[in-house]
């Protein structure tokens, strides 16, 4: 559900290798551009284009800096969800409502990034903010859009309580577990049981590896040694690698 189109040379036809090797079946794909030296929209689009059973869209949208006419043109270029990072403002501002209310109109699941975010050179230039993207904003947008599907990245560490409740009241929201462990957080089985003690909260969980295609296998065997040790059955780990999030865009499973 959550994987970056990086700009290294070869990188697609390498990520499409690893992804038969390994059997994955989709890959929600995107790119951030220059915001972080990634391939962008366009060379996204030219993916899924190129391996349409393979390579689902996920157009980066830039909240407060785009117009709200770019989702449209997102839409009919066949992107299937968003994926949002570094607004200008808080998540929730009643300024990025007609975003939303438009992902909502076109049934485009929305990947916001959640919690603190990585550093680099470009951050002053950027106005970058962490607390920004504190997942308690998913919470106000879930209530004002419950038709809009919203996926949280990394379980908003370090407001790992909040994203987890945020996931427990909201049936429009959904967090991924993604990177590596350790990675946003040491993911161990104890950290799990404290924060998805709910019958169901397995549920709302999709698979995001959020590494480079080199690392998908390692970190796809580390989270099934994680549910596995918390004894998540089979059927529930199937929908955390891929039913659920098939589900959450209206396909069908092969």
């Amino acid at each position: 559900m959550h994987c970056h189109l990086l700009k290294e040379e070869g990188y697609l036809e390498n990520l499409v290798r690893e992804a038969q090797r390994l059997g994955v079946s989709k890959i929600c794909l995107n790119g951030l551009g220059s915001l972080y030296d990634e391939l962008g929209n366009e060379e996204v689009k030219q993916a899924f284009l190129k391996y349409p059973h393979l390579i689902i869209g996920f157009g980066h949208l830039r909240l407060g800096k785009d117009s709200v006419e770019r989702i449209d043109e997102l839409y009919q270029e066949g992107f299937r969800g968003l994926k949002v990072i570094n607004p200008t403002k808080n998540y929730d501002d009643k300024e990025f409502y007609p975003y939303y209310a438009q992902a909502e109109k076109h049934e485009m699941p929305i990947l916001f990034h959640t919690g603190m975010v990585k550093r680099t050179g470009k951050d002053k230039f950027y106005d970058i903010s962490s607390e920004r993207m504190r997942p308690i904003y998913l919470d106000t947008i879930a209530r004002a859009f419950p038709h809009l599907t919203l996926i949280g990245a990394h379980l908003g560490g370090p407001w790992f309580r909040e994203a987890a409740d945020v996931l427990r009241f909201n049936p429009n929201v959904y967090f991924d577990i993604s990177g590596s462990i350790p990675g946003w957080v040491r993911k161990t089985p104890e950290f799990f049981r404290n924060y998805f003690w709910w019958e169901g909260a397995w549920g709302k969980i999709v698979f995001g590896s959020d590494v480079h295609f080199s690392q998908i296998k390692k970190v796809v065997a580390n989270y099934r040694q994680v549910l596995e040790a918390l004894k998540v059955d089979k059927a529930t780990q199937n929908k955390i690698f891929g039913e659920t999030a098939m589900r959450i865009l209206n396909m069908k499973t092969d």
